[in-house]
């Protein structure tokens, strides 16, 4: 958001290698129809993509790998014979932006226009 602060790098490992893809390219475009390639091209032009993690802004950003990217919830599996630990993975992103919000105050004032409060049980 405008005014905030994140740190310019973030820390990589080096060790183990990444098991799931870091990054996505336009000419990574699946070609399934010439209407969704037009589709993603739009969709990815002007988007910001600074590598993996790049925080989200105002703007189109492509968040790559994304919330559903990387290694899946199902959990893996042991091959104890062979030594192999085995994963899942998702190769999925997102492009995202932040949306300005409305403060709080005139939220409530917007829900309850006559003054009414929330009755007690919904209040923390």
């Amino acid at each position: 958001m405008p005014g905030e602060w994140y740190s310019p790098t973030q820390p990589f490992p080096l060790k183990p290698p990444p098991i799931a893809r870091m990054s996505m390219k336009p000419e990574e475009i699946a070609r399934f129809t010439p209407e969704h390639e037009k589709y993603c091209e739009a969709l990815l032009k002007d988007a910001r993509s600074d590598g993996p993690y790049t925080p989200t802004h105002m703007d189109k950003t492509v968040v790559f790998p994304g919330a559903n990217g990387g290694p899946n919830w199902g959990g893996g599996a042991l091959d104890p014979k062979l030594g192999y630990f085995i994963v899942n993975t998702h190769d999925s992103g997102a492009v995202v932006h932040m949306v300005a919000q409305t403060p709080a105050a005139e939220l409530q004032a917007a829900y309850y226009p006559r003054g009414r409060r929330q009755p007690d049980a919904f209040r923390p």
